[in-house]
């Protein structure tokens, strides 16, 4: 049988996949983006093959890397208000279907800290395991490098929704999909409290423009505009009743362009990190992919480890095999998987 996780890396150009269940993507919850980005890298730690959660060590660093942040001492603040939201009411979710129905579970049912030590150790809840361990059915699946520039909340919740319709061949023969929300539904979606942005203008500038704005600006999916705006506003009497967004693949040079301007410059160690990997047994193609792909820091700090692990005796394999296992490179462990090979 088949498996997937909710997050992998398995394209073929090395890059993190995000896999979710469609009912995980259609479930009613509000996280900040600090608090998805915090969800995403535990879940980037979950691999194919689990058949259970474990207790995961997050490493911020890692976090603001794959995320394109700083990793200062305001980002690692901001995490431990995100560990603190997760695990109070905040962070339970309505994976109920039915609109008059709560049924509301847990994203983590564990979770510890030391203050400024950059390490976070999390436990996922067992009720959603299924939506995240074993999927068997319908599921999304998209790159992690899609969102990773989203500032606002809204935009992930958006992108997932309308990446559900791409992964499910709307429009499959020229491309074009889109996805209509009745207002209601869409502020249960957005988990939208009663009485907040009661008028459709609030909702728009607060909610739906700038999401569909970051997701045109940055993503992989090209919003199309009706009339100027970025959706088509369809009323029923006189007031709005739904929304259609319309929206189609981007072409892979403007994929290219967006990962180019966001990407970060080389950092000053970038040769050293390469030499030091050289040294190791590691090849000149591959040190250089690694560097690139993780930058030197992260680098150096599992390079030291695997060379401290093989003065003591615990190496029993080759360096290089020591070096892409899972065990004991967890930080890199997924990406790994999918640039380790033939040196």
């Amino acid at each position: 049988m088949e498996t997937f996780t909710f997050m992998s890396a398995d394209d073929d150009k090395g890059g993190v996949l995000v896999t979710k269940d469609n009912r995980l993507i259609e479930a009613r919850y509000k996280l900040t983006v600090n608090e998805q980005r915090l969800v995403l890298g535990l879940a980037s730690m979950v691999r194919k093959d689990d058949e259970d959660f474990k207790d995961y060590v997050v490493h911020v660093e890692d976090i603001a890397e794959l995320f394109g942040m700083e990793n200062s001492n305001s980002f690692n603040e901001k995490m431990q208000d995100a560990v603190n939201a997760l695990m109070d009411d905040r962070g339970s979710l309505n994976i109920s279907t039915k609109p008059n129905e709560i049924e509301k579970v847990r994203w983590v049912s564990y979770a510890k800290y030391v203050k400024g030590s950059g390490k976070i150790l999390m436990r996922f809840d067992k009720s959603i395991k299924d939506f995240m361990i074993q999927i068997k059915n319908q599921f999304t699946q998209y790159q992690l490098s899609a969102i990773r520039q989203f500032k606002s909340t809204y935009a992930i919740r958006f992108y997932e929704l309308m990446a559900m319709k791409r992964n499910m061949g709307k429009g499959a023969k020229d491309g074009f999909f889109y996805r209509e929300f009745e207002i209601a539904e869409l502020k249960s979606y957005l988990a939208i409290a009663e009485g907040e942005y009661k008028l459709l203008a609030d909702l728009k500038r607060r909610a739906i423009e700038p999401a569909l704005k970051e997701i045109n600006e940055f993503s992989d999916i090209e919003i199309i505009k009706h009339k100027n705006e970025w959706a088509e506003y369809v009323k029923q009497g006189r007031a709005v009743h739904k929304i259609i967004i319309r929206a189609k693949p981007k072409k892979q040079r403007q994929m290219d362009l967006i990962e180019q301007e966001g990407s970060k410059s080389k950092d000053d160690g970038t040769s050293k990190a390469q030499e030091n990997l050289v040294k190791a047994g590691v090849s000149i193609e591959t040190a250089k992919k690694w560097v690139t792909k993780f930058g030197s820091k992260r680098v150096e700090r599992n390079l030291a480890y695997v060379l401290a692990e093989k003065k003591a005796g615990k190496v029993k394999t080759s360096l290089i095999g020591y070096i892409c296992s899972d065990l004991h490179l967890k930080p890199l462990r997924t990406a790994l998987d999918a640039i380790c090979g033939p040196n």
